[in-house]
């Protein structure tokens, strides 16, 4: 079975809320991107749509599946982003790509997406896929997904993007 077939089979025996966090944690690796972007920016909505889910997947908020709606299609809107000093477009786009996967994965309940913003994410990430390998292995271990595993997930995540995605973005721009 390949890697991709793997996943899928575990995203879909985790349910709506496991193959929501996978999705959310490969976008999250992507957030630090957002820093560059100026107040006000339309791609500012993925950071917005992805700290909404978290706050849902974390048990911290009731599901608003309207507003949810809303930012999935704001994200879809972002055909064209405008260019951000600093920062390759198509990150920013991979970025927002990546965001309504996440927030797709979650109000289809449809696993697919969330394999979709993985590949948007694998995109600037490049070729290691050590993060999504884990992601998906603390979800099959975990059995039960439960807000504490979301927030710890979305933790690491954070921190992972904080320390690859700086020299990643550099080693593209060379």
């Amino acid at each position: 079975m390949d890697r991709e077939t793997t996943m899928l089979d575990t995203l879909r025996a985790s349910g709506r809320l496991g193959a929501s966090i996978f999705a959310a944690c490969c976008a999250e690796r992507l957030r630090p991107l957002l820093r560059q972007v100026p107040s006000g920016a339309a791609p500012l909505v993925a950071g917005v749509a992805l700290t909404e889910l978290w706050r849902v997947l974390e048990g911290l908020q009731r599901p608003d599946l309207r507003r949810l709606e809303e930012l999935s299609k704001a994200c879809w809107a972002l055909v064209e982003i405008e260019p951000v000093p600093g920062v390759r477009t198509e990150h920013l786009e991979a970025l927002v790509a990546a965001a309504r996967g996440a927030v797709e994965s979650y109000l289809s309940g449809n696993p697919q997406k969330a394999i979709a913003a993985a590949k948007s994410c694998g995109d600037v990430l490049g070729p290691d896929q050590a993060a999504q390998d884990r992601d998906v292995a603390d979800l099959a271990a975990a059995g039960r997904v439960v807000p504490q595993l979301a927030t710890r997930m979305r933790k690491r995540a954070e921190v992972e993007g904080e320390a690859q995605l700086p020299a990643r973005v550099a080693e593209v721009a060379r």
